[in-house]
Formats: C-alpha cells, structure tokens, sequence
C-alpha cells in the first residue's frame, strides 16, 4: 500500500493521523542530508536501516505551476533507455488490528536541473543500473546512492502528449 506509516501506528490504518490530521501516510521520505539534524525522517528512519525495497516505475509525474495563478500543467517524467526503473524505496508493516498491512514510499532528495523547474523541493531517487543491489545491502549505509538523475538520461512532455 502506497502512503508509508510507521509501524509504531497501532490502531487501524484508517485512523492513522500526521499533526492531528487524518493522514494516507506519507508517500516519500526525504534525503537525510536535506533535513536539519541531518537525519532520516523519524517516521522512515528504521525502514532506512532495515527494510529498504525497489518500486518499480515507467516515470514519474509533476506539475509545472509556473502558469497562471490555478492553472497547471502535469508533466511526464521518464527514462528513454529505460523503460521500467527503480525507485529507492522504504517498506513498513504496520500491525493493525484487523490484520497486518505493507506500507511504502519512496526516497526523494534535492532536485536536479531537469526537475528543479516542476519541483522545487524533490525528486524522487532512480537507481542506476546495479545500485539496486546495493540499496538493498542493509548492512551498508546507501546515502551515496541517493543523489537526482543525470540530466542526460531523463525527457519530459506534457502528460496529454503521453497518453
């Protein structure tokens, strides 16, 4: 199930709550090196350690609010050359009471130059070739894997022109 709780959440998924808020769980985790004590997200930070996993994905979506006020655009982000990837992900099991539920997100970090644009703040973090083996070592630390996607191996177009 997309949208990461942690497993500390005991009552049903349902009720899970960010700040008294009805919340679907967050749906990434960030960069330890963009956050202020330079650590992962409590929320994420025994799944970093220990229970990392792959998402696959044929690209990813942002929207491009640079527009007029209300209007956006979406736009379609993928690997030419690669036609499924992985995204660095995080796995929690949360044990609620009517039965055990898989939860994820995925690592996102500071945007490069082809993102910046549509996203600000973050990126999600595509695996390079063999850096998915890696990323599930848990017995290494993987923050050199999470870094954003080289400019040379990622287009963009308008998500109507995907369709």
């Amino acid at each position: 199930r997309w949208g990461f709780i942690p497993g500390s959440h005991k009552g049903p998924i349902s009720e899970f709550r960010i700040q008294n808020r009805k919340h679907m769980g967050l749906t990434n985790c960030r960069d330890p090196r963009d956050s202020k004590d330079g650590k992962v997200n409590w929320f994420c930070r025994w799944a970093y350690q220990e229970r990392r996993c792959l998402v696959p994905a044929i690209g990813f979506y942002e929207y491009d609010a640079r527009g007029e006020k209300g209007s956006k655009q979406e736009f379609l982000f993928t690997l030419p050359k690669e036609p499924v990837f992985f995204l660095a992900g995080l796995w929690e099991r949360v044990n609620a009471p009517d039965g055990p539920v898989d939860t994820f997100a995925f690592m996102t970090t500071a945007p490069g130059d082809v993102v910046r644009p549509y996203h600000p703040k973050a990126e999600p973090v595509i695996l390079e070739g063999d850096d998915w083996k890696a990323w599930l070592d848990h017995s290494a630390d993987p923050i050199e894997l999470i870094r954003h996607s080289r400019p040379d191996r990622m287009a963009i177009a308008p998500a109507k022109e995907m369709a």
